[in-house]
């Protein structure tokens, strides 16, 4: 009796292997992969300590969802395997296949074809561009490298030099990323699941590099015209090439057949010639001819879109004289012009249109003689450089030229052009422009309050209003006066200091300077600083204070505790006990102490200057009227309470 083999899936799936080192591999059944029907298994080793077990466990726990999620790559795929498999002409357009196809083989297959892709990650393609910029040949620094002159198998000689390193192109480097990227999401998309996600999407390819199109020069385009306007076939190919702006296989692929004539309606029916009535021709533009080695063949157009270009009056002409020596050709082999024939062709019938590479080699050929460093793509630069510079809209010529995106494309190509021409556009706006200002005018502003304040006040000081018998009044004063703030009356003060017109600081009072022997202008204010028109509207008010009998200047010594605490100089009587106290808890206030230790404080009164003490005011706290409505308050000072 046979023994059954256990299918693979009733297995132990969860199954442990301990290593030699004491580290544990962790295996989890995965299914088959499609292609070689062959077992999967995911592996992790997890590295030997005391949770080695713990973390052995989650690690299988983690496979193990990524296998019930569907997470898992089925396939054993290699990379190589993988492009030859997605690579085909039903994905890929045809010339777009020949170059993946080529890169594949020189450098993807080389580097990492081997690499499976489910290993391959994001790091192994970053690994793989890097490794592309460092070197197109793939050198090691262990091998002595040599740039032949040919592949072939041949004697060196003095053209076969030492190696030296170059980079590949960042365009090359970015194609393959987006064949790989392609292949990789064509395999995420596949029943089987061979790949689970497409680590192209991480990976950082080189920036793109923006084009530097190199147009011929004017006069260099008609050297070229002129030297190949003696061939019948290839002068009017370049003039039309130039004219139109159309790519190579696009000027291979027009047809007579694809030129829509539009006649004057009483010319319709005559024998005419459009050049010179003024006909409207139209070239249609939506075939090209693709190449890839010696195999040609018939397309649409690059970007699948369908054009028409009114051509002008000169290539209408170029046309209609090309036209009968082609119908003169024919005839002379015994031949029709075919109504669809391809009109640049070597065949007298126009059956056959003319290769791509064999236009391309003509072309530099003729330039090579002339010393003209140029290629055959260079005449659709020159086309849109040209339209760009006649102030034709990006828009009418993305249109033209066949440019995807309505001009984005032509804009981030042809970017350095248009600059050119916003300059020119800005140098003819400038040419309209009215005259510019030749100086700058001042702009006048209001004075601000403390600049009238100021003003006046330097009026009276200069008119010898204050004297010892009106003294200038200090901040607060000025203040009350003005109805200002006590910082713009600071402001003005300050003003008035500068000008050297009183003396102030602070606990002194404020004193006049100035007097009528120090200017011959005792009575006219400075013009330069005195704001005219509004100070006369200030007028001068009596101050309160000074209607009443002067005050004395006294300093007041306040003392905490035995300790000094503050040094005050105000205007009071040394015998005006409430307007000390006010000052004292003020001054307590200030320095966020409560009243009620106003008991800890004293106040020695004396003279500006004199050392001597004139009387010594302390006090006590105020006890709460609300306490006892028949406790007597007490007056504050130290003068006696009054008998009851």
């Amino acid at each position: 009796m046979t023994r059954r083999k256990k299918d693979p899936a009733a297995r132990d799936q969860q199954g442990f292997e301990t290593l030699k080192s004491g580290a544990l591999r962790v295996r989890v059944y995965a299914g088959r992969d499609p292609i070689t029907r062959k077992e999967i298994w995911l592996r992790e080793t997890v590295p030997a300590g005391d949770d080695a077990w713990d973390r052995a466990r989650r690690v299988r726990t983690r496979l193990l969802h990524q296998v019930d999620e569907g997470k898992a790559s089925k396939s054993s795929l290699t990379n190589q395997q993988l492009l030859e498999l997605y690579l085909t002409p039903g994905r890929v357009e045809g010339t777009t296949l020949d170059g993946y196809i080529r890169k594949a083989k020189t450098h993807i297959y080389p580097l990492i074809g081997k690499e499976q892709i489910s290993k391959t990650t994001n790091r192994t393609l970053n690994k793989f561009y890097a490794e592309l910029l460092r070197c197109r040949m793939h050198c090691t620094p262990l091998e002595v490298n040599i740039d032949h002159r040919t592949r072939m198998k041949h004697e060196c000689d003095s053209r076969c030099t030492p190696h030296e390193c170059s980079p590949l192109s960042a365009s090359s480097i970015r194609q393959m990323h987006f064949c790989l990227s392609g292949a990789y999401k064509w395999a995420m998309q596949q029943d089987e699941n061979w790949l689970s996600e497409n680590p192209a999407e991480l990976a950082s390819p080189p920036p793109a590099v923006n084009p530097e199109p190199d147009p011929p020069t004017p006069e260099e385009a008609a050297r070229i015209i002129n030297e190949c306007w003696s061939d019948p076939i290839f002068g009017p190919f370049v003039w039309i090439a130039m004219c139109t702006g159309a790519r190579r296989g696009e000027n291979c692929a027009h047809r007579w057949n694809k030129i829509v004539k539009r006649h004057k309606k009483e010319l319709h029916d005559t024998e005419h010639k459009c050049s010179e009535v003024g006909c409207e021709w139209q070239l249609e533009i939506n075939r090209s001819i693709a190449q890839v080695g010696k195999k040609t063949w018939e397309k649409p157009t690059k970007t699948n879109q369908r054009r028409f270009i009114i051509l002008d009056n000169e290539s209408i002409a170029v046309l209609e004289d090309y036209r009968n020596y082609c119908e003169a050709r024919a005839a002379a082999f015994g031949m029709t012009l075919k109504d669809d024939g391809y009109i640049f062709s070597d065949s007298p019938d126009g059956s056959k249109y003319l290769i791509p590479s064999t236009v391309s080699q003509k072309y530099e050929r003729l330039v090579e003689q002339l010393g003209i460093k140029t290629l055959l793509k260079a005449l659709r630069h020159y086309n849109v450089t040209e339209l760009i510079a006649a102030g034709v809209d990006i828009r009418t010529i993305a249109g033209r030229v066949g440019h995807a995106g309505g001009g984005t494309t032509t804009m981030r190509v042809y970017a350095a052009f248009t600059n050119a021409a916003d300059q020119r556009a800005a140098k003819k706006l400038g040419d309209h422009l009215p005259p510019r200002p030749t100086g700058r005018a001042e702009k006048k502003r209001d004075p601000y309050p403390f600049e009238l304040v100021a003003a006046e006040y330097r009026t009276l000081i200069k008119s010898g209003h204050f004297g010892p018998e009106n003294p200038f009044p200090t901040t607060v004063e000025l203040a009350q006066e003005k109805f200002v703030s006590a910082g713009t009356a600071n402001r003005a003060i300050g003003i008035l200091k500068e000008e050297g017109l009183i003396s102030a600081g602070r606990g002194i009072r404020t004193r006049v300077l100035w007097s009528s022997s120090n200017s011959d202008e005792a009575t006219t204010p400075p013009a330069a600083t005195e704001p005219p028109a509004r100070i006369s509207t200030i007028e001068h008010k009596p101050n309160i204070l000074q209607t009443q009998a002067s005050t004395p200047l006294v300093e007041l010594d306040i003392l905490h505790l035995g300790s000094p605490f503050r040094k005050i100089t105000a205007s009071v009587a040394p015998d005006d006990l409430d307007k000390i106290r006010q000052l004292l808890a003020d001054a307590m206030r200030r320095r966020r102490i409560d009243e009620s230790e106003i008991g800890d404080f004293e106040v020695d009164i004396r003279l500006p200057g004199d050392a001597t003490i004139l009387s010594t005011f302390a006090t006590s706290p105020v006890p709460d009227r609300t306490v006892d409505d028949n406790v007597r308050r007490l007056p504050v000072g130290r003068a006696e309470p009054a008998a009851s």
